[in-house]
């Protein structure tokens, strides 16, 4: 499309070999989350809305457990973040996950792990004790994104900021049928651009800088 400028291209791949693909479409107040996909041996769609048709910016994509593509991205003022799935060949209607009006909340990234469980992180402010700090904050969900628990802290370093979070992949314990089911494990940067790993599970686990071993971590939160 030659009517605006393309970014921020997220990408998924479905079990169907299915390549989904959420932007950021336009410029100033016009800019949207637009979606397309390629289906294997199948030919590009054409550009559909994935936003309501609201100044959006900054999606992730992900394909969820029923083969759904799903997208988090910026509200209009950059204070929320939201949330849409794609089902029967049509978007739904987005979902507001945290808002917080004024302060600013910034690139969520998505997951979902095999028991269908979504969770978002993202960083923002205005999370206590250190309110002024940049904060890795997180919501869940588990009813295919139809509501979320409230937006909590997850990883807050006092005197740092914690931003730019990254929803690696989940992991399964070995006792999964009698413990938790699965984590996340999410890498974000710190103040001086040090990756940190955090672990979520339904609430917080653990918190450690990137140089630990990852194993004694997930040890240490009783995962392994």
């Amino acid at each position: 499309d030659n009517t605006g400028s393309s970014g921020n291209i997220t990408l998924a791949v479905g079990n169907d070999k299915t390549a989904h693909f959420a932007y950021q479409h336009g410029a100033g107040g016009a800019t949207r989350i637009h979606y397309k996909n390629f289906p294997d041996g199948g030919a590009l769609s054409g550009e559909t809305d994935a936003c309501g048709n609201v100044k959006s910016l900054n999606p992730n994509i992900i394909v969820d457990t029923g083969n759904n593509p799903c997208i988090v991205y910026e509200s209009s003022n950059q204070d929320g973040i939201m949330f849409n799935r794609y089902s029967s060949g049509a978007w739904g209607v987005p979902v507001q996950i945290h808002l917080d009006v004024g302060q600013s909340q910034l690139r969520p990234s998505l997951t979902s792990d095999k028991s269908g469980l979504l969770t978002t992180v993202w960083h923002g402010l205005n999370y206590a004790p250190s309110t002024a700090k940049q904060t890795v904050a997180y919501s869940t969900s588990t009813d295919n994104g139809a509501t979320w628990t409230a937006g909590a802290a997850l990883l807050q370093q006092t005197g740092h900021d914690n931003q730019r979070p990254t929803s690696l992949f989940t992991i399964t314990p070995r006792w999964s049928n009698t413990k938790v089911g699965s984590a996340m494990v999410v890498a974000n940067l710190d103040t001086e651009y040090r990756p940190v790993f955090a672990f979520v599970s339904g609430s917080v686990l653990a918190g450690s800088d990137f140089p630990d071993p990852l194993a004694r971590k997930l040890v240490a939160a009783g995962l392994l």
